[in-house]
């Protein structure tokens, strides 16, 4: 007897004998497809280029089998199957330190505004409190009085009413509500990368390594880059501005908010950027490959190197 071949299409599963005369179908996908490819194992898979004239024969005996419509049918249920499992971890991660990053566009510009209003009826203690999150929160929790008792002195903002007062306690509730939607984003982040990105998280931390995954884009493409690429992620429009006008390369991109970078000399923060971005490829090739866990050994090598 001679050779069997097989063919798997969107349309099915189909078994020809050596003269690529249709033996046998089974269904494209499910427990049924991989039954019957387990039971015809033996048979020579057809593939292109391999089998080209053998694929055409193949094709061409099976086109009088699909249903009219069915072979849209098929690919659109394929479709539907591919989009619908090609949503991973890292996908959301990426969207969640988007969000992360729009809340902060907004809570800066809203607390801003919170201060220029607030400072028509107590500019003391605007100034006295620059960090804009403690700020928002003493506007809810404390009194002029409060305040004015604690500091020993008057104030030159306006004696306003209790309608205005209450109007900006409501606005500062409702940014508090603001920055306890961003802390939630926090965690979620933390705990996802814990577990698809142990060793990066470990490495970069997991603010860090969520902003370098959503640069790649995915962490299969983060997999993918050099180390060289890893440095500059965040710096595109500095390297584009280099490669149009011949001005200085960037060292680093979102890497120089790492405190091995931070805490590095400025004229060696691009190699500390360099040593950390080799470490984070390693770190994410382990993840991706579900390798063991050795982002704490890989992030003590790096600051050994950084500080040599």
């Amino acid at each position: 007897m001679g050779a069997t071949y097989l063919l798997e299409h969107i349309a099915g599963c189909f078994l020809f004998d050596e003269h690529l005369a249709l033996v046998e179908s089974g269904p494209p996908e499910g427990k049924e497809k991989e039954a019957f490819l387990k039971t015809h194992a033996s048979a020579v898979p057809l593939s292109y280029p391999a089998h080209a004239i053998q694929l055409r024969r193949a094709l061409a005996a099976i086109a009088s089998k699909i249903p009219k419509g069915g072979l849209r049918a098929a690919n659109l249920a394929r479709t539907r199957h591919d989009v619908k499992h090609a949503v991973s971890d890292d996908f959301l991660i990426v969207q969640a330190v988007k969000s992360i990053e729009d809340l902060d566009k907004v809570l800066n510009s809203l607390a801003i505004r919170l201060r220029d209003w607030y400072e028509f009826y107590l500019p003391e203690y605007s100034v006295s409190q620059p960090d804009h999150a403690e700020f928002v929160r003493g506007v809810v929790e404390t009194t002029k009085e409060q305040f004015l008792s604690g500091k020993k002195t008057d104030s030159f903002g306006a004696d306003l009413g209790k309608p205005h007062i209450a109007a900006m306690k409501q606005f500062a509730e409702r940014l508090l509500g603001l920055y306890a939607a961003k802390q939630e984003l926090e965690r979620y982040v933390d705990s996802t990368m814990k577990t698809i990105c142990p060793n990066l998280r470990a490495i970069a931390g997991s603010t860090l390594g969520a902003k370098l995954l959503e640069h790649a884009g995915t962490l299969k493409r983060l997999v993918e880059l050099p180390s060289s690429t890893v440095q500059i992620l965040g710096a595109e429009k500095a390297l584009f501005r280099h490669l149009k006008t011949g001005s200085r390369p960037p060292k680093y991109g979102v890497l120089l908010a790492h405190d091995a970078v931070q805490s590095a000399p400025k004229g060696r923060q691009g190699r500390a950027a360099r040593i950390l971005a080799d470490k984070i490829s390693i770190a994410v090739r382990i993840d991706y490959f579900k390798g063991q866990f050795k982002g704490d050994a890989l992030l003590e090598e790096a600051r050994k190197k950084i500080a040599q």
